[in-house]
């Protein structure tokens, strides 16, 4: 099973304004551009438990795998910031046990709940800020996190071709 979960490109803008109540006059303190880019794929392997073609319950795991990809840039548009970039490469995976309900022989239903088992990222984050040295602009993280609080549940129609 290969399944799309993630896919955004968005562009938000933001404004801070500090406005004094006397007068209604308001001063900008920040605005920001935010560029968001994120992909995520899941591909599924999964074991049948009961192979028999007339049972209408079959429950099954499924193992995955579950890359992604998410980049934040934010573009300041007042001279006095800086812009800033995040991007994280990462995979989860995943066991998930599945239940399905065949109506008829082509026709089923699977209800599944995956539980993560780990997530490993790697984070870049850049400022680009001139006061700071060259090489204290970007910091890496790398990070393996086991039974990561990644709560889901799936419940699907599919037809057996």
């Amino acid at each position: 099973e290969i399944e799309l979960t993630n896919f955004m490109l968005s562009k938000v803008g933001t404004k801070t304004e500090i406005v004094n109540s006397t007068n209604s006059n308001g001063q900008i303190v920040s605005e920001n551009e935010l560029k968001t880019t994120l992909i995520s794929l899941r591909y599924e392997y999964i074991l049948n438990f009961n192979k028999s073609k007339d049972k209408k319950l079959v429950p099954s795991l499924g193992f995955s795998i579950n890359p992604y990809f998410k980049q934040n840039d934010y573009s300041p548009t007042i001279s006095t910031s800086f812009p800033t970039s995040e991007v994280f490469f990462g995979a989860r995976t995943f066991i998930t046990p599945r239940l399905t309900y065949f109506i008829n022989p082509k026709i089923f239903i699977d209800i599944n709940i995956p539980l993560c088992f780990s997530d490993t990222y790697y984070l870049k984050d850049k400022d680009d800020n001139p006061a700071v040295a060259a090489n204290q602009r970007t910091t890496t993280t790398y990070d393996v996190g086991l039974f990561p609080k990644v709560f889901s549940g799936r419940l699907g129609i599919g037809l057996k071709l």
